[in-house]
């Protein structure tokens, strides 16, 4: 499998699954509003560049978010990443019980696009990042 890393810091691991043309996003430890919108610049200049339409958001390593950074996600970054051709984001779920709360949250008010799955488990995205994305209605 040809993985190409493209930014490893202490918040954010991106890597470029050169097989499946997906990104996988590895965040890590407690989120904050302003490193979280500089990482998620950066995050769409990948996506402009690989041309990519899928995310693999792995949130398995996240202690602590917040419902501000939740909206965010939601109402600015997620359309932002669709209008650069993200169809789909398959979004793994920290074991923090509020982050998975605010992770409900993006999921009830983001946009129809990208689509967005929740998964308990990174296999489990994998697996149905693998599946061709499902048409969504005009």
């Amino acid at each position: 499998m040809a993985v190409t890393y493209l930014l490893q810091s202490a918040l954010l691991d991106v890597q470029l699954d050169e097989e499946h043309a997906w990104l996988y996003m590895a965040w890590k430890g407690p989120l904050a509003m302003a490193p979280v919108q500089a990482a998620c610049a950066q995050v769409l200049g990948f996506i402009q560049q690989t041309g990519v339409r899928k995310v693999l958001n792995d949130n398995t390593l996240v202690t602590q978010s917040s419902w501000e950074l939740a909206r965010w996600v939601a109402e600015n970054y997620l359309p932002r990443a669709a209008h650069l051709g993200i169809e789909s984001v398959a979004w793994v779920q920290s074991a923090d019980i509020f982050s998975r709360a605010y992770i409900n949250t993006i999921e009830a008010a983001a946009g129809p696009l990208p689509q967005l799955a929740l998964f308990e488990d990174v296999a489990s995205a994998y697996e149905w990042l693998r599946l061709p994305t499902i048409p969504l209605p005009s």
